[in-house]
């Protein structure tokens, strides 16, 4: 009965990668349906002034069928990794049964049928909780190829500087003192010439 679990859960590990990069290919895929369908409603008004509506829209419909195609492949990898392991449960117990009752109808054994149904219960209950982690296993690692590139975002560096100045500017650190003259103008030379020609 426990000879099931080591193989059950190196197929875990190793079916577990391939379910993280489907995971992460279809968050891809969803940014850049979305991404499409964004820039081209904010751009609606040059869309429509070259005509390009049916262009934009299939361009989008082949980026959903993208991502129809991913969520495809998730769920028939999802499937796959639970059926196998509810399967090998189920051939851990069929395997306790047929040795079980081998050793049952034999004389020289004494193995009560009282002994193989206890064996096969516990057998039962060791299976459905292995099916059971291995879900569970499987959402963990569908969760962390979704979020591990939600943090890639978010831990990424911009490229080019930023545009926002430190907190202890001031003008005269940047720019230097305005040397414009001053417009009270406290020499009204000027003025009183103009007041005497007219």
């Amino acid at each position: 009965a426990l000879g099931f679990v080591p193989p059950m859960f190196l197929f875990g590990v190793i079916f577990g990668r391939t379910q993280r990069r489907l995971s992460r290919d279809l968050v891809d895929a969803l940014a850049a349906a979305t991404q499409v369908a964004s820039e081209r409603i904010g751009a609606i008004r040059t869309v429509r002034l070259f005509g390009a509506e049916a262009f934009e829209s299939a361009r989008y419909a082949r980026r959903v069928d993208d991502t129809y195609g991913l969520g495809q492949r998730v769920a028939l990898a999802d499937g796959v990794f639970t059926g196998g392991m509810f399967y090998a449960a189920q051939m851990s117990l069929l395997g306790v049964l047929y040795v079980g009752g081998g050793m049952v109808l034999d004389p020289s054994n004494a193995l009560s049928v009282g002994m193989l149904t206890s064996f096969s219960m516990y057998a039962v209950n060791l299976g459905i909780s292995a099916s059971s982690i291995g879900s569970a296993y499987g959402q963990l690692l569908r969760a962390l190829g979704s979020g591990q590139r939600v943090f890639q975002v978010i831990d990424r560096k911009p490229h080019s500087a930023t545009s926002t100045l430190p907190l202890d500017v001031t003008p005269d650190k940047y720019l230097g003192m305005p040397s414009a003259p001053n417009p009270a103008m406290s020499d009204n030379s000027a003025g009183a010439d103009f007041m005497t020609t007219s």
